[in-house]
């Protein structure tokens, strides 16, 4: 089972700082990984660094859209990736004509976040496109009030599909609520498994789900079976 974490086992937040799992989902998560036969994975677009932080480490953590990984138990590598340097004045000028955008930087991965400037996406994301990121290996992927840019090789659903090609008996099954979690959603059931979508929106998966209460609701009944 792999289960994004923002929007899926927690709500998103008005700060990223400030979301976090109740006890009640932490419980559950644990106890959830003496039922499944792999799992739960958390797989998230934060930095592993960052998300280590917010579940528990017996927990195994795929962060950085894939790549980054801990093995439950096992504390993260120092990331050596970094963001092409010669892209960090040309994009430090941009974010900063628009006003309450700002980059969040994760190892490789560079996130601009909109949610305090609404009205700027559609500049931002203009703007964003005539940085030369092709160039230096780097894509730009619409989020959940964020422009992400990726390098090639950060995909969700490459890692779900590198996880596994190592466990091939198993059947996949993956819960996200955003563009990016789309990918792994379809790595998923092409694997033939399945996927759930939290949330509105366009999207791959067989179901879906209002809340992350309901994840939750639809864990504990899974549990119980």
């Amino acid at each position: 089972m792999f289960l994004d974490f923002d929007g899926t086992l927690a709500p998103i937040g008005a700060c990223a700082d400030d979301v976090s799992l109740t006890p009640a989902c932490e419980t559950l998560l644990l106890a959830l990984t003496k039922k499944l036969a792999l799992g739960p994975i958390i797989i998230s677009g934060r930095d592993l660094d960052d998300l280590s932080k917010r579940i528990p480490d017996a927990l195994y953590r795929i962060g950085n859209h894939g790549l980054r990984r801990a093995l439950p138990g096992e504390t993260p590598d120092v990331s050596e990736q970094h963001f092409p340097a010669i892209l960090n004045a040309p994009l430090n000028d941009l974010i900063a004509r628009f006003e309450g955008c700002f980059a969040e930087r994760k190892s490789g991965v560079i996130a601009v976040h909109f949610r305090q400037a609404p009205d700027a996406a559609a500049p931002l994301k203009a703007a964003l496109e005539q940085l030369p990121l092709r160039d230096h290996g780097y894509s730009l992927e619409a989020g959940n009030m964020i422009f992400e840019l990726k390098p090639d090789g950060a995909d969700k659903g490459a890692a779900l599909s590198e996880v596994m090609a190592v466990y091939p008996a198993l059947t996949p099954v993956m819960i996200g609520d955003d563009t990016t979690d789309e990918a792994a959603m379809a790595a998923a059931q092409q694997l033939g498994g399945f996927a759930i979508r939290v949330g509105p929106g366009e999207t791959v998966a067989d179901l879906r789900l209002d809340t992350p209460q309901d994840v939750e609701n639809y864990l504990r009944d899974w549990m119980s079976e």
